[in-house]
């Protein structure tokens, strides 16, 4: 027992006091971890099958303590790169799970499942191959694993199954952490059997059980007391682990019904759900140069600091952390007007088409001069002295009388204003992608104005599920455009015919063309074209008396007016070629679904339909 004692004292370094209040210097997030380190003895309930625990477990951390369906996380400190492993010792199970982090990358790749509920060796190599950059260890359940739902075939795939993936129960445990050099894990020390070897020798075999017995009945006494140890934890957990105790939940009536209560309050907690963010956990360090972005041969360090042409100050950052809510405080106050120029340009720019600053991403020497520079200062102002209020800010330019003019130009705007930079009248813009969709799903009347709710995959002619771009449905079950998925890979194809944004930079303005491909999507895509059936069924069903009064309800619905005498006119003449094209027998030309189907994709691709006026 010395020996090993020895052996471990010599060659490992306890990483963290995982046992002690605040985790010991490691990181931890999330609902089970609420109520800190687990004492020795600490168990977990089995939440189905006869068995009334799953384990007994030295001091700790172990998220399943109360129930496996809570979720956390479990972040090390920075791993010091003079060691060559860190080892760690875990319980875990359905799809809790483990991975080193290089150089702050949350969303790499590397999980590896965890698959035991006694504590085990877990040794794990430094990344001494980057002895430049930061790294630690990451524990998760499922529920905080940030790879899940998107990329759930990368753990292990053969051995997750989609009712795993389903499943809201997962944990994991941890009880110690080392760091060393010797190419072993811990010896195990065998202080739980030191009163095996107190007194004399038993002189029989039934003298030698009854000691085992002895020892067994004090860990289990203060176990049911609440003072185990680390010893009687190990005693217990290995009785479990061999069957050498009863640990059916229908041993006494009385513990049935308290596991029995157990899983139906447990069977209530609702799935986690978790939301990735960032958070300074360490106090900082500095990084080098890295010349043309090569990390394999770093240049010198660099002091942290802020940017100097805004602060004016060379000195480094010595607050806590990485500077952000430096930089975040900066960024926001009242005395830096850059910020509230910027937002109230951007509001403009969303409100009128266009920025005051035409150029919404580069304020500087490079960018357009602003039209109304007076007028810009004025609204920044306004919306610092209005608490950073966008929606205040949005209502006083749509009560302005300059918003509410008509896009009519008058002869003497278009001599001296003929780019409308002045605002002399109502700037006529194309509707942004997403509002060309909704107000086709609207007039047809298949828009859901549903708030909130998951993101819907766009329909894609040619899906690729080893990729992560699925098909969605044609209509995007009539949500709103703001709820359809968007990816970097492949995005919705007709929104980026109307000039989508490119999801990997940020823009400021938004590209607004005209081009064939818009055109010919209005006519042939095939979401178009179901939307126009769509709303040829709902117009049938209504029972117009004449075509007249059903082009007065199309026009209505479509761009908020009533035709004039002269539009009424060429659509009931543009209904009769249709109804004589299609063969629709004599009287039934309001019954006919191909009239009325391509009568409204007609509207769909009028001009006023996708340009505000």
């Amino acid at each position: 027992t010395r020996s090993r004692v020895d052996f471990n004292r010599e060659n490992f370094l306890p990483f963290g006091d995982l046992a002690r209040d605040g985790f010991g210097g490691w990181y931890a997030d999330g609902n089970a971890s609420l109520d800190g380190p687990s004492p020795s003895g600490e168990f977990a309930v089995a939440n189905s099958g006869p068995a009334a625990v799953t384990g007994v477990f030295p001091a700790g951390i172990y998220t399943h303590a109360l129930s496996e369906r809570l979720d956390a996380a479990l972040r090390s400190p920075l791993v010091p790169k003079d060691k060559k492993f860190l080892t760690l010792q875990v319980v875990g199970g359905r799809m809790g799970a483990w991975r080193p982090i290089l150089d702050n990358c949350m969303l790499s790749e590397g999980y590896q499942l965890l698959d035991s509920d006694s504590p085990r060796w877990l040794k794990i190599p430094n990344r001494d191959d980057q002895p430049t950059l930061p790294f630690y260890v990451e524990l998760v359940t499922k529920g905080s694993n940030p790879r899940i739902p998107d990329r759930p075939e990368r753990l292990k795939r053969d051995q997750v199954t989609q009712a795993q993936l389903d499943s809201p129960y997962s944990y994991f445990g941890i009880a110690r952490a080392f760091l060393h050099d010797v190419d072993e894990s811990p010896r195990e020390e065998l202080s739980h059997l030191a009163p095996l070897f107190a007194g004399a020798s038993p002189a029989s075999r039934e003298a030698l059980a009854e000691r085992y017995a002895a020892i067994i009945r004090r860990s289990l006494d203060r176990w049911a007391a609440g003072k185990s140890t680390d010893d009687d934890a190990r005693w217990i957990g290995w009785l479990l682990e061999n069957r050498l105790v009863t640990n059916a939940s229908s041993q006494t009536p009385r513990l049935h019904r308290l596991v029995e209560d157990y899983r139906l309050a447990e069977s209530r907690i609702a799935a986690p759900k978790t939301f990735n963010g960032m958070a300074d956990l360490e106090a900082g360090y500095d990084f080098p140069v890295l010349p043309a972005g090569d990390a394999e041969h770093p240049g010198k360090i660099v002091p942290r600091g802020f940017l100097q042409l805004i602060t004016g100050t060379p000195k480094g950052v010595k607050a806590f952390g990485s500077g952000r809510l430096e930089i975040a405080n900066l960024i926001a106050s009242p005395a830096n007007p850059l910020t509230a120029r910027v937002m109230a340009n951007r509001i403009w720019l969303h409100v009128f088409g266009r920025g005051i600053v035409p150029t919404a991403d580069n304020f500087g020497v490079y960018g357009e001069r602003p039209s109304h520079p007076e007028l810009l200062d004025a609204l920044a102002a306004q919306f610092i002295r209005e608490g950073w209020s966008i929606k205040k800010h949005i209502r006083f330019l749509l009560m302005s009388q300059t918003f509410q003019q008509s896009s009519q130009a008058s002869p003497e705007a278009l001599v001296s204003d003929p780019q409308n930079r002045l605002l002399s009248h109502y700037l006529v813009r194309r509707l942004e992608g997403e509002s060309v969709r909704d107000a086709i799903l609207a007039a047809s009347g298949r828009l859901d104005r549903t708030m909130y709710g998951p993101s819907i995959q766009p329909y894609r002619e040619e899906p690729k599920d080893y990729r992560k771009l699925h098909q969605g449905p044609l209509d995007g079950n009539g949500r709103r455009s703001i709820y359809i998925k968007v990816t970097r890979h492949e995005g919705s194809r007709f929104l980026d015919t109307f000039d989508f944004p490119n999801p990997t930079v940020a823009r400021g303005n938004r590209d607004t063309t005209n081009v064939p491909a818009q055109a010919l999507a209005l006519l042939n895509d095939p979401f178009v074209l179901d939307q126009a059936g769509v709303w040829a069924d709902k117009l049938i069903k209504a029972q117009a008396p004449t075509v007249e009064s059903r082009l007065d309800s199309m026009f209505r619905t479509a761009l908020g007016r009533s035709p004039d005498d002269v539009e009424r006119a060429r659509f009931a003449g543009l209904a009769k070629e249709l109804a004589s094209l299609h063969k629709a027998a004599p009287g039934k030309i309001l019954e006919s679904r191909e009239v009325w189907k391509d009568m409204a994709h007609a509207i769909f691709n009028l001009k006023e339909f996708t340009y505000l006026r």
